[in-house]
């Protein structure tokens, strides 16, 4: 099977996955937010805070490695694992001794077991690591899809039970274990592969290069992603940063499902292309169309209609969340981009490079949240805009030195995306401002607007992009085909 068709059989399964797992998620975050209170959002917050940085060292840094690797033997596998599985024990550990003195710190005395209970899925986290790797070398994004949806299936079912139960906060914990012990045994059985009790130092050493980048910008990335939260928490309340945990929730589900189909199947798929760079830079700019033609309306359109749509689906008491929700989606139309331009550095085995992109954009971002958690927490969220902006002309260069991309004909595919945006947007506006809206309840004029602006989105892209248009449908039916 040529690394074409396999992935686009990975695009494909890849895209199952990001839709049927975010559309579950988005299901029980939906119900959860109902069932709880911000409060108890803001408390677990808060403990992932402190769960999120051990992941970075444990999420993704060996995977991509395994997987970006031209030559794989056994003994790189073996020391992966030993080496995780030390490194996920060694955080569950200190997860569970930090955990009374952060509950001092933020004077939540829940904090603390919430914490304890949250840190039992670093270790799980570390195992599973070894499997995704060798699932994506071989493309088997078929077996991540099922994993992701079981996964989100119980996890989903056991928190919804807990919260029912009255639980509290607890439900959200319950959630992220189950979903991670399933995630666990789903991964081994489709991975077929057990780990010996031998381990190499000089294999280890040769995965660690890469490794080391691939931790350094998921540490500028944690910078970027959590220190909003630490602000909010010191400078506000626990219910001010439960609505921008929510918001933040809803938007990352968001960009996982627009994105993360060509993301997830990018890195691997590129890394197969690196030593021929106009063969990647098609694909390139295959990926760059649909994350354009797809993302920017989705993205643009989310923050538009959110006013109707918070209230409805999570309720009249989240509506404090709205106005931070409309500015964290803007930051996906920009981050669909990020990411597929991330896995063709990354894949040209320029993780190094990635980890500097990162920390100039941790450098504004924490500068930005300085400020800005002094002003609002509006205000917080669109440091996360900024800051993608401000870094976007370097990754612009990289892709330029590295693949001899011509960037003037690379950025002019954004165009017609955008100008179909803006004319969706304005129709949804002017939907909004129709007198007979107000006679209805606000559920039906949610749907008209949707309606009408993904009408208004696809006549205006027929218009004036009409053959890319038919491109990005023909990629998608290739895709079903090559799977079925």
């Amino acid at each position: 099977m040529s690394s074409r068709t396999s992935g686009t059989i990975g695009a494909f399964w890849s895209a199952i996955s990001n839709v049927t797992t975010n559309a579950l998620t988005f299901a029980v975050t939906t119900v959860l937010a109902r069932l709880l209170s911000p409060q108890d959002f803001g408390i677990v917050g808060i403990a992932t805070v402190f769960t999120a940085f051990a992941q970075i060292f444990l999420s993704d840094t060996v995977s991509e490695a395994l997987a970006q690797r031209k030559t794989l033997e056994p003994e790189h596998i073996g020391a992966a694992f030993w080496s995780m599985a030390l490194l996920g024990l060694v955080g569950t550990t200190l997860g569970i001794m930090i955990a009374p003195l952060a509950g001092r710190i933020y004077g939540e005395p829940a904090l603390a077991p919430i914490l304890q209970g949250l840190s039992f899925r670093l270790v799980m986290d570390a195992l599973m690591t070894v499997p995704i790797g060798l699932l994506m070398r071989k493309l088997d994004f078929r077996a991540l899809a099922l994993r992701s949806a079981l996964a989100n299936i119980l996890g989903g079912a056991a928190g919804i039970s807990i919260a029912a139960g009255g639980g509290g906060a607890w439900a959200l914990v319950v959630q992220q274990l189950v979903n991670a012990a399933v995630t666990l045994a789903v991964l081994f059985y489709y991975a077929d592969w057990r780990p010996s009790l031998s381990f190499s130092p000089r294999h280890l050493k040769d995965l660690a290069g890469y490794s080391f980048h691939v931790a350094a910008f998921r540490v500028w990335g944690f910078i970027t992603g959590t220190l909003d939260r630490v602000l909010i928490a010191g400078t506000m309340d626990p219910r001010t940063l439960g609505f921008y945990s929510l918001a933040s929730r809803t938007s990352q589900v968001s960009a996982v499902m627009i994105g993360g189909s060509v993301g997830s199947v990018a890195l691997p798929l590129f890394a197969g292309q690196q030593d021929d760079p106009k063969r990647l830079s098609a694909s390139l700019m295959r990926a760059a169309d649909l994350m354009t033609i797809i993302g920017f309306p989705a993205f643009i359109g989310f923050s538009v209609v959110s006013p109707e749509l918070v209230p409805v689906v999570f309720g009249a008491k989240w509506a404090e969340a709205v106005p931070i929700l409309q500015v964290m989606v803007l930051d996906g139309a920009l981050g669909s981009l990020t990411v597929i331009q991330a896995a063709a550095i990354r894949a040209c085995g320029r993780s190094d490079w990635w980890s500097w992109v990162m920390l100039a954009r941790a450098i504004v971002t924490i500068c930005g949240f300085v400020i800005a958690s002094q002003i609002g927490v509006v205000a917080v969220a669109a440091c996360g805009v900024i800051s993608a902006f401000v870094v976007l002309p370097v990754q612009l260069w990289m892709l330029r030195r590295l693949l001899r991309l011509d960037l003037w004909a690379y950025m002019a595919r954004w165009l017609p995306p955008l100008v179909g945006s803006g004319l969706m947007t304005a129709a949804i506006l002017l939907v909004r401002g129709m007198s007979w809206t107000a006679e209805y309840p606000v559920w039906v004029g949610l749907i008209v607007e949707i309606l009408v602006g993904a009408l208004t989105y696809a006549a205006s892209m027929a218009i004036i992009a009409f053959p890319r248009l038919m491109q990005v449908l023909q990629i998608g039916l290739a895709l079903r085909r090559r799977a079925s």
